[in-house]
C-alpha cells in the first residue's frame, strides 16, 4: 500500500440522510487508522454529529463560501425547496471535491452515498477535459423490485430509475463500491469491471451500555422484554405491517417505535384504536422525534431485539441492522437479500416472509417464548459477526482497491 495515501472522503448526503454523519465518520476514521491521510468534505458548516470529536480534518463547503455566495444559495434554497437539498447541494459538494482534490493534490476521492445521476455528467466532463481525479463511489440504498416501487412516492421512484440508469454508465468512467451482491445484481452491475463488492464494516459496541443502565437512562422500566423499530417508520419499512401483526400477539413485551416521524408517518400505519383495545395501549410506545446518536445507542442497548419488517425489494444494507449486530441484539427481519444473509449466516435472529402479517405475528410470539439462553447465544454469535466484518478488515479492502486504482492510473491502463 502506498504510504500516506491522501484521500478526500466526500459525503454529499450529510444534510439529508439521517445515517450519513455516523456512517461517513466510521468509514473515514477506519481508512485513516489503516494508514491513509483522510480529509472529509461535506456541505454543513458544523458536522452534524453532536458531541463527537472528529479524528480528521473536516472541510465545510458552507463555511468556505463567501457572504454573497451564501445569500445566493439561500435564495435558491427558498425557490427550489427540496430539490435544492437533494440535487443542488449534492452537485455542489461533488464539484467542490474535484476542485479541492486537484488543487491540494489528493490521490483519490471516495464518495459516500453519491447520487449517480448527479455525478455521471460531471465525471464525463472532467474526463473529457482531463481534470478527473480517480474516484470510488459508494452507491446509495434503494428499493429495486417493482412491488416496492409501487408504494414509494413518484419522486423516489424517479430517483431510483435515474440512479440505476446512471450507475450502469458511471461504471465505465469511475469505480463503484456496492456493499452486497444482491444490490449489484438488481442494478445489473455484476459484470462490470469497475464494480467491487465490499461489505459494510462493524464496530463492537456491546459493552457501551448494559441493558439495565440504558433502561434507567431512558426511563424504561426493567423486567419486560423489548422490541425496537428504530428510524423513519415508513410504509416501505413495514411499520404498518408491524402494527397489524401486533393485533394477533398478546401484549407480553414492550414495542418501541423510535425516530422522527412528526405525525407524518403514523397516519400511514392505519387506525390504532383496535390495537389499543387488545391491551397494547401501555406496551406500545411511540417516540416521535429526532433522536441523536448518543441517545440512539441507549435505545438499542435497552432492547432485546430489533425488528425490520421491510417490504419486498430492499436489497441494500440497513444501518440499523448493522447497529443491532454491533449491540448484540436479536434481529427479527424480512426473509430477503441482506437480511437473510446476516441472520442465517451468523444465526443472530429470526426471519419471516416479507409482507406476511401472520408470519410477523408468529415471529413475535416466538421471540416472546425464547429462553434467556437464546439471547446470550445471539450475543455470542454477534461477536463473531462483528469480528469478521470489523472496520479494520473492511478498511484494508478499501485501501487495497485504492492502491490498485492508483497503480493502473499511473501506468496508463484503462480501468
Amino acid at each position: 500500500m502506498k504510504h500516506g495515501m491522501k484521500i478526500l472522503f466526500t459525503s454529499p448526503s450529510l444534510s439529508v440522510q439521517a445515517d450519513a454523519p455516523l456512517n461517513s465518520k466510521n468509514r473515514a476514521e477506519a481508512l485513516q487508522k489503516t494508514g491513509a491521510q483522510v480529509v472529509l468534505l461535506g456541505f454543513p458548516e458544523i458536522y452534524p454529529l453532536p458531541n463527537v470529536q472528529l479524528p480528521f480534518p473536516y472541510i465545510s463547503l458552507e463555511k468556505r463560501a463567501s457572504s454573497s455566495t451564501l445569500r445566493r444559495w439561500e435564495k435558491m434554497r427558498k425557490y427550489f425547496g427540496i430539490w435544492w437539498t437533494f440535487l443542488a447541494v449534492s452537485f455542489l459538494v461533488k464539484l467542490a471535491a474535484y476542485r479541492i482534490a486537484r488543487k491540494e493534490k489528493f490521490d483519490l476521492i471516495c464518495m459516500h452515498h453519491a447520487e449517480p445521476c448527479v455525478l455521471l455528467p460531471l465525471v464525463a466532463w472532467l474526463r473529457l477535459i482531463r481534470r478527473y481525479t480517480p474516484t470510488v463511489v459508494i452507491l446509495p440504498m434503494a428499493f429495486i423490485e417493482v412491488g416496492a416501487k409501487n408504494i414509494t412516492r413518484a419522486r423516489s421512484r424517479l430517483r431510483g430509475i435515474l440512479n440505476a440508469y446512471a450507475a450502469r454508465r458511471l461504471a465505465g468512467l469511475a469505480h463503484i463500491v456496492i456493499e452486497n451482491r444482491h444490490y449489484a445484481e438488481g442494478l445489473r452491475l455484476t459484470r462490470k469491471n469497475n464494480v467491487h463488492i465490499i461489505p459494510e464494516g462493524y464496530t463492537n459496541r456491546m459493552a457501551s451500555f448494559s441493558l439495565p443502565e440504558a433502561r434507567r437512562k431512558l426511563g424504561i422500566a426493567p423486567g419486560q422484554r423489548m422490541v425496537l423499530l428504530f428510524g423513519t417508520a415508513t410504509v416501505m419499512k413495514g411499520a404498518d405491517l408491524l402494527i397489524k401483526a401486533l393485533e394477533e400477539v398478546p401484549p407480553a413485551f414492550l414495542v418501541y417505535i423510535a425516530g422522527k416521524t412528526g405525525g407524518i408517518y403514523e397516519s400511514s400505519w392505519g387506525p390504532l384504536e383496535r390495537l389499543q383495545n387488545t391491551g397494547w395501549k401501555d406496551n406500545l410506545r411511540i417516540v416521535s422525534r429526532f433522536i441523536p446518536e448518543d441517545e440512539m445507542e441507549l435505545y438499542f442497548a435497552a432492547a432485546h431485539a430489533c425488528i425490520f419488517p421491510y417490504r419486498r425489494g430492499f436489497s441494500t444494507i440497513s444501518s440499523n441492522l448493522r447497529q443491532a449486530g454491533e449491540m448484540g441484539k436479536a434481529i427479527l427481519a424480512s426473509d430477503q437479500y441482506h437480511f437473510t444473509d446476516i441472520v442465517k449466516n451468523y444465526k443472530v435472529g429470526l426471519l419471516f416472509e416479507p409482507e406476511n402479517v401472520p408470519e410477523i405475528a408468529r415471529c413475535l410470539r416466538e421471540f416472546a417464548a425464547k429462553p434467556d439462553e437464546w439471547f446470550a447465544e445471539i450475543r455470542r454469535n454477534s461477536e463473531i459477526l462483528v469480528k469478521e466484518r470489523s472496520w479494520e478488515k473492511i478498511a484494508a479492502q478499501y485501501l487495497a482497491l485504492f492502491q490498485h486504482i492508483l497503480d493502473h492510473e499511473k501506468t496508463g491502463q484503462k480501468h
